[in-house]
């Protein structure tokens, strides 16, 4: 538990960092990206505590496929909530929307004393995974 001691963060809190990063805080990658999807990952991914849960997220699951296996899932979540993919916002308006209809029908995980819904824990991963790739770049 210590290990963890420094990124113990309220839900509250990361909700607010999240969307803080998709408003103001353009990362590099992000600006790169033309798909809405990607841009909304790629803005996730420039949070440390995002990217703890996407990497906890990782082994808890044992998940070992690719970003585009998980950006095709949302993108398939998304469109079935009727969400329209042409710009960042109304993606992130849809993931908050899938992320609530995962809490309202209790699809949720615990990870790390955490509990995340489905859709939460599949666009943490893929930050993770879009933060391992962009680095892998540096």
């Amino acid at each position: 538990m210590m290990r963890n001691q420094n990124l113990f963060i309220k839900r509250r809190s990361i909700l607010g960092l999240m969307s803080s990063v998709l408003a103001f805080g353009l990362a590099r990658p992000a600006l790169a990206e033309t798909d809405p999807l990607r841009q909304v990952i790629a803005r996730l991914s420039d949070d440390a505590p995002i990217r703890f849960l996407g990497c906890e997220s990782a082994g808890l699951t044992g998940f070992d496929g690719t970003l585009e296996v998980l950006l095709s899932h949302l993108s398939n979540s998304l469109d079935l909530a009727g969400v329209s993919m042409t710009d960042a916002n109304a993606v992130y308006d849809g993931l908050r929307h899938c992320i609530s209809a995962d809490f309202a029908k209790t699809r949720t995980i615990s990870i790390d004393g955490w509990i995340l819904s489905q859709t939460e824990v599949t666009a943490y991963l893929a930050a993770y995974i879009y933060h391992r790739q962009a680095s892998a770049f540096v």
